[in-house]
């Protein structure tokens, strides 16, 4: 999948792009200020789901979930769930 520079999640528009290289964290995302950042070091599969970890937790803050949204554990047990089945499924190539 190539990563999109723009992503409708639900009825917002977020800008994706790439974090400063000395950041840590392979992404991050911001709610109110609608992006999602990836580390420019990640490979592709890293990259496609640290994408789909960083929409759930949009998803989770636009639904109000916060306290899901900030536990990483549940977040990272649904995003690598959901991008093992898209993949296993041939839904990314």
């Amino acid at each position: 999948m190539e990563i999109p520079k723009l992503l409708k999640v639900g009825n917002l528009l977020y800008d994706v792009g790439e974090l400063n290289v000395d950041d840590k964290e392979l992404g991050k995302s911001n709610h109110k200020y609608q992006w999602i950042k990836l580390h420019p070091d990640l490979k592709t599969e890293n990259k496609e789901e640290t994408l789909i970890h960083e929409v759930l937790h949009q998803i989770l803050d636009d639904a109000g979930y916060f306290d899901e949204s900030d536990n990483e554990k549940l977040v990272n047990t649904l995003a690598n769930g959901i991008y093992q089945v898209l993949k296993d499924n041939e839904f990314l190539k």
